[in-house]
């Protein structure tokens, strides 16, 4: 099975824009299948054969998957249920440390329960809660939590608000590096609603925005429909979450936590992205059909159903390559775990003096930013790095980024060096290399334990 997000990237000038497609490649069993080339995969836009200009293997990040129960949403007599089957759910998971859940309240706040980490590097091992902890914490959880809906809340801010939730919890789950996976349990909203004109508005272009963002962090929605139509009285809530499933590279079921889960969770390793400039450089906000295929036996291909392609007018109202990587940069200095789609290792040493300072030798890995379609022999570029150092403090203190050239030289790495001044209070110092282009991004985290 092969898992696919297909959202918008950086531009290369004078073209269209960029597409990128994240695959996760899980064989018949469900297991992750890594070793796949270039080679193996095909892509098709609108039905035709696209030529893929960069790939990437996924390396050895961890798989982050955030379960969303949406009380706001739920009936009353299903609330409990969910929870139950949350909580078998978190029981049952290999990687309980890596499984995170959030409520969305009834006063429509999002609610940790089992929360991410903080910003910045780890400051120990991550805590692991026993089976009779967790259930406690969540029956806590929604013990406080489950009342009965207050009247008088219009259906248009509650749709409003449950979008805007979405895309909060996606904005903090940016930070994490690698594929991410939603799992939405809920009875969901309405994809159209009724106005007191008695005309309908479409809630379409909202869910495409919110689509995107997620898409953008490399999300992936799994709606778990906690009715099914009938009992809902209409099919427009399951339409909902069919679309935000295709359209962000999920899987849309009913009642099936504790599958959902599972899948949400597996294929950490077997993640490969494929990015292409489409043969149609027609920019008219036109959903594109997206197919990929794999020349492997043995393993099924499942891929979201496409992307909206934005206008011109559409990429003209949208941040330039420097914004897209300045975002990219500051979601990978506050995550917990470093970035590995660019390799990069780091060695620093101190230096004599007062003020206390150090010198930094960096080592990027740039064979995974050149193109694969023939144009390798004449490709240069550059990459952004930039440095932090983390104290007590909340927020890391923060170089600017410097422009660090690279060429189709032969080489499979560069070597970067220079001079930091360290703050009184250091903990830990992380390096961050983003490519503007492939929106690929690398990071090392160094403790000073180990800064001689």
């Amino acid at each position: 099975m092969l898992l696919l997000i297909a959202t918008a990237g950086a531009g290369r000038p004078g073209t269209s824009k960029l597409v990128t497609v994240n695959a996760v490649a899980i064989d018949k069993l469900g297991h992750p299948v890594s070793g796949l080339s270039c080679a193996d995969f095909r892509v098709f836009d609108n039905g035709k054969p696209q030529t893929i200009s960069f790939f990437r293997p996924a390396g050895n990040t961890p798989q982050t998957t955030v379960i969303l129960l949406d009380l706001l949403n739920n009936r009353f007599r299903s609330r409990n249920y969910s929870a139950g089957e949350i909580v078998r759910a978190l029981e049952q998971s290999e990687s309980k440390a890596n499984i995170y859940l959030y409520f969305l309240t009834l006063s429509r706040t999002l609610v940790p329960v089992i929360a991410l980490p903080a910003a910045g590097p780890p400051r120990g091992a991550a805590k692991k809660e026993s089976d009779s902890d967790m259930r406690q914490t969540v029956q806590t959880a929604i013990a406080a939590a489950n009342r009965l809906r207050p009247r008088g809340i219009p259906i248009v801010k509650q749709i409003d608000d449950t979008y805007l939730a979405l895309a909060n919890l996606g904005a903090q789950m940016a930070r994490f590096p690698g594929r991410k996976s939603l799992v939405w349990v809920t009875d969901g909203v309405p994809i159209q609603v009724r106005m007191s004109n008695g005309e309908f508005f479409d809630y379409t272009p909202m869910l495409a925005r919110v689509s995107d963002s997620l898409k953008d962090a490399t999300i992936a929605v799994y709606p778990v429909a906690m009715s099914d139509q009938n009992i809902l009285g209409s099919h427009l809530s399951l339409l909902t979450m069919e679309k935000i499933a295709a359209l962000t590279g999920g899987l849309y079921s009913v009642r099936d936590v504790v599958p959902a889960v599972e899948k949400a969770s597996s294929g950490g390793e077997g993640v490969y992205t494929l990015q292409y400039y489409p043969s149609d450089q027609k920019r008219n906000s036109k959903y594109h059909k997206v197919r990929v295929t794999l020349d492997r036996k043995g393993i099924n291909v499942l891929s979201e159903q496409g992307y909206y392609a934005e206008s011109e007018s559409d990429l003209d109202a949208q941040p330039q390559n420097a914004d897209t990587a300045e975002a990219l940069r500051k979601a990978a200095l506050l995550s917990p775990y470093d970035y590995d789609a660019i390799p990069l290792t780091a060695n620093v040493t101190k230096n004599a003096g007062n003020p206390p300072s150090a010198h930094y030798e960096l080592q990027i890995g740039v064979m995974r930013l050149m193109p694969v379609d023939g144009s390798q022999a004449s490709y240069s570029g550059n990459v952004l790095m930039t440095y932090a150092e983390y104290d007590n403090e909340a927020l890391p203190q923060v170089s600017q980024p410097t422009s660090v050239k690279f060429s189709a030289s032969g080489k499979d790495e560069i070597r970067f060096a220079g001079d930091m001044q360290l703050g009184p209070h250091v903990r830990s110092i992380r390096f961050v290399v983003v490519d503007p282009v492939t929106r690929a991004i690398g990071s090392a985290t160094i403790p000073m334990s180990d800064v001689h």
